[in-house]
């Protein structure tokens, strides 16, 4: 059903909105990723396609280069395959904004944690 930005933070323990980076543009969005130290890895939340639904995917910066996830269509961007131009394949508008959160250095809330857990169904 989707999660807000605030949910995702309650997953983590003390993070808020406010430990979430947000930046505009394409140089602004790599400058983000470059910031962050190797190994590093996280979610990222960004308004994408024709009617610009808010979309979260996981990202992991390898060998000082960012691989972003798409764990619903389980497509794969490399830094800047990310964007979306005319004819690429990317997802996300070179001039939207998103919001990156680094999670690898936080705590997991094994209290809200569950929320996100849904039971197996082996009947399916």
């Amino acid at each position: 059903s989707g999660r807000s930005l605030k949910s995702i933070s309650n997953y983590y323990e003390n993070t808020t909105k406010k430990d979430w980076v947000r930046c505009r543009g394409e140089k602004k969005i790599m400058k983000a990723f470059d910031d962050m130290p190797d190994g590093s890895r996280g979610n990222i939340c960004a308004r994408v396609g024709q009617y610009s639904s808010a979309h979260s995917m996981v990202w992991e910066k390898e060998n000082g280069k960012v691989v972003i996830r798409d764990c619903q269509t389980n497509a794969v961007y490399k830094g800047r395959d990310l964007f979306y131009k005319d004819g690429s394949k990317g997802i996300v508008r070179a001039n939207m904004q998103v919001q990156i959160l680094r999670t690898d250095n936080r705590e997991i809330n094994k209290n809200e944690i569950m929320d996100a857990i849904r039971p197996v169904d082996y009947n399916d």
